[in-house]
């Protein structure tokens, strides 16, 4: 038996920004989760020899979109919308090449490195650290 649970992703990942709002990195955090199936087809095709630039407004685009979670908070006891917080860092030039390069690097990477693997027939995994150097 197969319990789906619409909430539970298979890439998610947290990235911190404390440090670049004066407190320590684990302080302040966004947690992102995969692109749909539709946004990483249309991304990977986009992303492919796009310019730095370029690439952070690809994937600052699915912020509302790819946001989970945060520690962002209007007063004292009231957090942030989802929607909120992803106009913050899309306006936030610091934030937002700290999201999308994280974001890149741990979640877009691994799962365009799946999709090469699929792609090129070769039936090994290719090394999306490696690859993202070349």
């Amino acid at each position: 038996m197969f319990v789906y649970n619409a909430e539970g992703f298979l890439v998610k990942t947290r990235v911190n920004l404390g440090d670049l709002l004066g407190v320590a990195p684990e302080k302040v955090w966004v947690e992102m989760r995969e692109p749909d199936t539709g946004d990483l087809l249309q991304i990977s095709d986009q992303l492919s020899g796009a310019s730095n630039a370029k690439q952070i407004e690809i994937i600052s685009g699915l912020f509302p979109k790819i946001l989970v979670d945060h520690n962002f908070y209007e007063s004292q006891d009231k957090k942030m919308s989802l929607e909120a917080v992803s106009t913050l860092l899309k306006n936030r030039s610091k934030l937002t090449i700290r999201a999308t390069s994280e974001y890149a690097e741990k979640v877009l990477f691994t799962l365009l490195a799946g999709e090469k693997k699929i792609s090129d027939g070769s039936g090994t995994s290719p090394d999306p650290i490696s690859e993202a150097k070349t």
